[in-house]
């Protein structure tokens, strides 16, 4: 006689395996913990440390006897003495954006920015230098001034190396953070409110 009974044990449902997939990804799309407020908030006070680190950075050498002689828009355009203080305004944001988002429950800086790296890395580095080609041909052919009030700064190697590890390095992290980590997630929010179309017309 045949019997009923089953050593092996039954195979599980494919659905809680999905739901334990899909649980962890339910917290990217989730909305930010901030504001359009706070993101001016950060705004105002990464201005505020930039005015107050430049008075100092520009105060400083003026103790110093080899540098007492020179104005203060000499000064501003030293890279030696400009980049200090904007590299500390932008790491005092930082701190700012983290307190921020652990003071409105929204744990970690990166998970609540939800950065993600692009996959293809390489791609978007051949697309920069076509792009940077373009733009240097394009200068060529289009009628530009002799001299640029930027070019002060480009006055010797050093001043130029330092303007470019910059340009390069830290900027683009802090300011992509700004502007695509706090201040797009805030302004996506609002798109479905209409004093938010209102205020966009009248803006623009």
């Amino acid at each position: 006689m045949s019997s009923t009974y089953n050593p092996l044990p039954e195979p599980r449902t494919p659905e809680l395996s999905v739901a334990a997939e899909v649980a962890p990804n339910a917290s990217i799309d989730a909305e930010p913990v901030w504001s359009v407020l706070d993101v001016a908030a950060i705004a105002f006070f990464t201005f505020c440390n930039l005015l107050v680190f430049t008075f100092i950075a520009i105060t400083i050498p003026s103790a110093v006897p080899g540098l007492r002689g020179l104005q203060t828009s000499q000064l501003a355009n030293m890279p030696l003495i400009l980049l200090p203080p904007e590299v500390l305004a932008y790491f005092a944001m930082l701190r700012f954006m983290a307190k921020l988002i652990r003071r409105k429950g929204g744990g970690s800086l990166l998970r609540a920015v939800q950065w993600r790296f692009p996959r293809q890395i390489p791609l978007y580095g051949i697309i920069g230098i076509l792009l940077a080609l373009f733009i240097v041909s394009a200068s060529r052919l289009l009628p530009m001034p002799k001299s640029l009030p930027i070019d002060e700064i480009f006055h010797d190697r050093l001043s130029a190396y330092l303007m470019m590890a910059f340009g390069v390095t830290l900027s683009p992290v802090f300011v992509e953070l700004f502007f695509r980590g706090f201040l797009y997630p805030a302004v996506e929010r609002m798109k479905s409110r209409a004093w938010f179309w209102m205020t966009t017309l009248l803006l623009l």
